[in-house]
This record gives C-alpha cells, sequence and structure tokens, in this order.
C-alpha cells in the first residue's frame, strides 16, 4: 500500500508531462500507466524478495517443473474461459 501511495502521485505528475506538458494525448496516457505499472511491479518484487525472506522460495526462474501439468489445467481453464468470453459478448450483443 505504501508503494501504491508513492506511485499514485508519480502516475499524476508522468500523466500532466506526456498529456499536457508533450501534447501526447492518448498515448500519453498509455505511457504513464504503463511507467506505473512497472515501477509498481518492480518495486513490489523486490521489497518483497529483499524484506520478506519466509517468500523467498516463492520467487523463483520458471524451470520445466513449473510447467508441468499445463495440460490439464488448459483442459479446464479453456471452456471456462471460453463460458466467460462467451457471455461477455452476449451482453456486448
Amino acid at each position: 500500500m505504501t508503494i501504491q501511495l508513492i506511485t499514485t502521485p508519480m502516475h499524476a505528475i508522468w500523466s500532466y508531462i506526456f498529456v499536457i506538458r508533450l501534447g501526447l494525448g492518448l498515448t500519453g496516457t498509455a505511457l504513464s500507466s504503463m511507467i506505473t505499472t512497472v515501477i509498481n511491479t518492480i518495486v513490489i518484487h523486490l521489497y518483497v524478495y529483499f524484506k520478506l525472506p519466509q517468500f523467498k522460495e516463492a520467487y523463483f526462474f520458471p524451470t520445466r517443473d513449473s510447467i508441468r501439468g499445463m495440460r490439464e489445467y488448459i483442459k479446464v481453464a479453456f471452456p471456462s474461459m471460453l463460458m466467460v468470453c462467451l457471455e461477455w459478448w452476449s451482453f456486448e450483443v
């Protein structure tokens, strides 16, 4: 929450710079959102990795073991995703 409280005002500053000062319009909005999200992600990962040692085992580089059993997961996930998409599309129509 502290990290979010720090980066949210920075997002407003970046939006002002990109949209108003540089005149980038919608592209400036996308850039400021991307910068905010990337900084949030990096800082949160660094905080968890260095300050919360009990979670170090959860942070690892993916290996073959990481995707073992993915086929069974996709067999369940794909029809579920398709049902959610069809429901969403039906409301759009």
